[in-house]
């Protein structure tokens, strides 16, 4: 499972040995996380997403919410739509 720990630590200004204590697990651990070497357990998520004030998903890099062409072009066909009633009212 990719994270983005290791982007937000430095984002936070959190070194890996602080976060180790913080987290209450070893360095090692720690270093295994930001390499993606290990994954962490739903609990240690939710420890590390109120630690450094983030959702769970920006430390998974969950990328579900991002905007695809179909998302663009219904985006553009509503803005079509809402100029040609504007266009109609005046």
């Amino acid at each position: 499972m990719k994270t983005n720990l290791n982007k937000l630590l430095i984002q936070k200004n959190i070194n890996r040995k602080d976060f180790s204590i913080l987290m209450n697990v070893s360095k090692s651990s720690i270093d295994k996380y930001c390499n993606d070497e290990r994954e962490m357990s739903f609990e240690y998520l939710i420890k590390a997403s109120k630690i450094l004030n983030v959702s769970i998903d920006e430390i998974l890099d969950n990328k579900t919410n991002k905007i695809t062409d179909s998302d663009i072009k219904k985006i553009k066909q509503k803005i079509k739509e809402i100029i040609e009633i504007f266009d109609e009212e005046n």
